[in-house]
């Protein structure tokens, strides 16, 4: 039956299956880490409407830090139940997928294996899968903004005519869109730019949308970083070495960096251009265009005293993109056409045990705060609650490589937690 389908009906069935395979991941998933916190208002209170959470985000802007889009979706999403977030989560998911396949298939004929190709890369080779798209404020940090930076560029890509409506609201998405992320939004700002800078040479119009979108997003950049929190954040941070030799140690990080997490993305391009050099095809501009704002959102942290791993999300998938699109239009012989398909389905293999160990793990987690939020329940007016630390070695788990329960009560998150069960005194054992 399945073959009987048209290409375009098989696309929208892959991405249904996708979505149902990140559904059950965010549906196991509960809160962790900064979620507690997020969920309460400036009183260390449930949050009890929009007023709060623009009263936190006030707050926030001129005590933490900068990203107000992406920490609003936060607050949002714990405010409502979480089976909201599931849902629309898995759909963002799903849709970034989306994104990057009509990126890529620029109008050509449907290629469904693409979309499981893009969904592998994805699943194998971002460092904290769990922390990026399954944990909720991490999520909204990363992977609904680089959706929006996606969706943003996709726009730029396209042909669209003007008009009023499209110029004003172009400019509020670029706000949105620059407002993101800082080593992402520094990928979008290079890559709009020169997707311009192109255009002009090629003396293709360039339409006063996207003028004013290109404002909007370098607008947005600004005003999430000249917020005051950033700066009271980083001089919380001692570095007892001269500004050299930071710029100098961070480069070093960042290129040990691209070793470590996207070596097989800059193999996979060797291997793509030395194949387009024998058949003797240039090179799409577009392609470079996304390598190259995928460095910049690498080198751009040479700014931030730290380089956490889940920063790495939008590089990758600004690499992926690039792969993608020189697969995509990589004729190949019968031959090795076969041997493709067989690799393919070895991964598939490979990703069917994977995530079923990924299942077992972040259910596990689950279990483990279902029966913590139980206890607490019970014992909620004792002086001190105490649990076993939970630990992962799965780096796709959410839980991964971030704080638990720790065991001085007024640490974090403890504090956090104890507020939001309203508890007086929670530790690890």
């Amino acid at each position: 039956m399945y073959k009987k389908l048209s290409l375009k009906n098989k696309a929208c069935l892959n991405l249904i299956l996708i979505f149902l395979l990140i559904l059950v991941l965010n549906v196991l998933t509960p809160i962790i880490a900064d979620d507690f916190g997020y969920s309460l208002n400036l009183d260390k209170e449930h949050l009890k409407g929009l007023k709060d959470i623009i009263n936190f985000q006030i707050v926030h802007y001129k005590y933490w830090g900068g990203r107000s889009i992406a920490h609003t979706l936060v607050q949002l999403f714990l405010y409502l139940p979480k089976g909201i977030f599931n849902i629309l989560n898995s759909f963002c998911f799903t849709y970034l997928i989306y994104l990057i396949y009509k990126i890529c298939k620029n109008n050509q004929e449907d290629k469904p294996i693409f979309l499981w190709i893009i969904f592998l890369l994805i699943y194998f080779f971002v460092p904290v899968l769990g922390q990026n798209i399954l944990w909720l404020t991490g999520a909204c940090n990363y992977l609904w903004t680089t959706t929006i930076v996606i969706f943003t560029i996709n726009l730029f890509l396209s042909n669209k005519k003007n008009n009023l409506f499209l110029t004003t609201a172009i400019f509020i998405l670029g706000i949105i869109s620059g407002w993101t992320n800082e080593n992402t939004a520094v990928g979008l700002i290079i890559i709009i730019s020169l997707i311009l800078i192109i255009k002009r040479k090629q003396n293709k119009k360039i339409y006063p949308w996207q003028i004013t979108g290109l404002i909007g997003i370098i607008l947005g950049f600004a005003i999430m970083l000249i917020a005051p929190g950033n700066y009271i954040r980083k001089n919380s941070i001692i570095e007892n070495i001269s500004l050299i030799e930071k710029i100098f140690t961070r480069f070093l990080n960042c290129t040990s960096g691209i070793f470590t997490y996207l070596l097989p993305f800059v193999v996979t391009l060797i291997i793509l251009f030395l194949i387009l050099k024998i058949k003797k095809q240039n090179l799409s501009k577009n392609c470079l265009i996304f390598i190259i704002g995928a460095f910049f959102t690498i080198y751009s942290m040479i700014i931030s005293p730290t380089f956490p791993k889940r920063a790495w999300f939008s590089s990758i998938i600004f690499l992926i993109i690039p792969i993608i699109s020189l697969s995509y239009n990589l004729e190949l012989s019968k031959k090795y056409l076969k041997k493709f398909k067989i690799l393919i389905i070895i991964i598939l293999a490979l990703f069917v045990i994977d995530y079923n160990n990924l299942l077992v793990d972040i259910n596990n987690l689950n279990i483990t705060w279902k029966n913590r939020i139980n206890y607490i329940k019970k014992h909620q007016k004792d002086s001190k609650i105490e649990f076993t630390l939970y630990e992962t070695s799965n780096r796709k788990n959410p839980q991964y490589g971030q704080l638990d329960i720790v065991k001085n009560p007024l640490d974090w998150p403890n504090n956090e937690i104890e507020k939001y069960f309203n508890i007086k005194s929670i530790s690890m054992k």
